[in-house]
């Protein structure tokens, strides 16, 4: 068994591979793990100040996309259209503004109006394009997108069993087709659980207001209001490994389902999911499996 507890990107990792490996090839693949990761981090970390969108938010201009980035770039443009422009990588300078900068600072500046997305940024399968310096954010579904990226560095290995934790937002798959029992938080305090879910093959994301929480905001930002998402506590959201990359998937719609009815999402992706709304009721999905404790 391979077992890595590791921080990285500001988050607690856990990784479990069902495997024999020598200490050598062990020591190896972590080196390639935390690689990867360290690598995804310098480019698309708005916090670092030697990140790639760090430069991209100094200067308007052509950049050269780099390979990982275009899945990341149409789920975002597909979000956008499907939300009516609620879901969108221009909040980046709203937070930075709001005070969840990388200092966390916590303290609120004048804040600006966030753009439509089509008149600052267009891309191509070769290039990015910003007709105006823009600081993107692509925490919505980053650290979901990341979890598949050590997915796929896996499988490429032909490692076919294996759970990744990345600060709740999880990936599992299993030849034996096991399952793994995950507690969805209570957000009113993390020590509780108000459900259970069985994950099998595919990703659990979930989103909540009190984890990124400062002053009048937390980190899940209505655009068009300038202020943060209303109505909502905790949502969750299971994608299977059918698609490609589950877990970006799932990262991106538990944010989303804050801001656009499930139903709209539902047009164009197969997910199941669960909310636990402010009244203290919950909206759960027909195909949502788990078990809600009230």
């Amino acid at each position: 068994m391979f077992k890595r507890d590791f921080e990285a990107i500001g988050t607690r990792w856990e990784i479990e591979i069902e495997t024999e490996l020598g200490q050598l090839a062990n020591t190896k693949l972590y080196r390639e793990i935390t690689e990867l990761i360290e690598d995804f981090d310098q480019a698309y970390s708005r916090f670092r100040p030697d990140s790639m969108v760090s430069t991209m938010a100094k200067e308007a201009g052509q950049y050269p996309l780099r390979a990982d980035f275009l899945p990341l770039l149409e789920l975002y443009q597909k979000l956008y259209k499907l939300s009516s422009g609620l879901f969108t990588p221009l909040v980046g300078q709203f937070l930075l503004e709001a005070g969840y900068d990388a200092n966390y600072s916590l303290q609120s500046k004048k804040l600006s109006r966030i753009e439509p997305l089509e008149e600052v940024l267009s891309f191509d399968h070769e290039k990015i394009k910003l007709h105006k310096a823009a600081l993107l954010d692509f925490g919505a579904a980053g650290k979901g997108y990341l979890v598949d990226l050590v997915a796929e560095l896996l499988m490429k290995k032909n490692f076919k069993s294996y759970t990744i934790n990345a600060g709740g937002d999880i990936r599992h798959s299993s030849e034996r087709e096991d399952k793994i029992r995950i507690g969805l938080e209570n957000p009113h305090d993390p020590k509780q659980a108000i459900g259970v879910y069985e994950l099998g093959q595919g990703s659990i994301c979930g989103s909540a207001t009190n984890r990124r929480a400062w002053g009048n905001f937390h980190h899940i930002i209505n655009p068009k209001q300038l202020a943060s998402s209303t109505g909502i506590h905790s949502t969750w959201v299971i994608v299977e490994n059918q698609e490609k990359y589950p877990s970006m998937l799932a990262d991106a719609l538990a944010t989303c389902l804050f801001l656009v009815k499930p139903e709209t999402l539902l047009q164009a992706f197969n997910f199941a999911y669960a909310i636990y709304k402010e009244d203290g009721t919950m909206q759960i999905s027909n195909d949502f499996t788990g078990t809600i404790f009230y």
